[in-house]
């Protein structure tokens, strides 16, 4: 999703309100940065009131907004004494909602809840060590980002992160510094997998005459202005 796409504020939105309402799954969000995971938070409970009974926050006070911060797991479990009420509560909770970080440290939770789906927001800024570990575990993954424009921030010279080896290079992996959102898209464009990948196109944040540029050098002139 390029910039001013609704990659956070809409598209992710709506689809976990269609999921609420067709399916029976539970999903787990993640982004890379706690700013993120507030936007995803603002962004799920414009759903509806009643979606503030339904996700639960997995992080610290420290780093959550104080809008979110009555849904953090620590909160919920104020009133908690024992291990049967906590399963309970976490069963009752259809989403968590949490950095990529903050779940890698906490994966008894994954042993107490079965996740079908997870969805990881600014996946374009996460190595993939961080994240081929997470992925099998769930029956189903989408990562919403945009590599043009928030890729991943590494500071090791490009000399020791090249990749060399024929058998890597052929699954592409060619650089240690590409987000597996990286690799994995390009792998899609390469192999013409085009189920496996889409891209928004409409953008509500540009004029015209601003968008002209990145539109033209970075995304092969597949950019509109958002229809009044």
């Amino acid at each position: 999703g390029p910039p001013g796409t609704g990659k956070t504020s809409m598209m992710l939105r709506h689809i976990v309100d269609w999921l609420l309402q067709n399916t029976e799954e539970n999903l787990l969000l993640l982004a890379y940065t706690n700013r993120a995971v507030d936007e995803i938070c603002e962004s799920i409970e414009r759903i509806g009131d009643h979606l503030r009974a339904q996700y639960i926050r997995v992080g610290s006070s420290f780093s959550t907004a104080p809008a979110f911060q009555a849904q953090l797991l620590q909160e919920q479990m104020t009133n908690i004494s024992n291990r049967k009420a906590l399963k309970a509560l976490i069963r009752s909770k259809r989403i968590f909602v949490a950095t990529v970080a903050s779940i890698s440290g906490k994966t008894e939770l994954l042993q107490l809840k079965k996740f079908h789906r997870v969805i990881i927001d600014e996946a374009s800024q996460i190595l993939e060590p961080m994240l081929v570990g997470l992925l099998p575990q769930f029956e189903h993954c989408l990562l919403i980002g945009d590599h043009q424009q928030l890729p991943a921030v590494v500071v090791q010279h490009p000399d020791l992160s090249t990749v060399t080896d024929s058998d890597l290079n052929h699954i592409g992996i060619r650089d240690l510094r590409d987000s597996l959102f990286e690799r994995l898209f390009r792998r899609c464009l390469e192999q013409k997998w085009d189920w496996a990948y889409d891209r928004l196109s409409q953008q509500g944040r540009m004029h015209r005459e601003i968008m002209d540029f990145p539109n033209l050098n970075f995304y092969q002139g597949g950019l509109e202005v958002l229809p009044p």
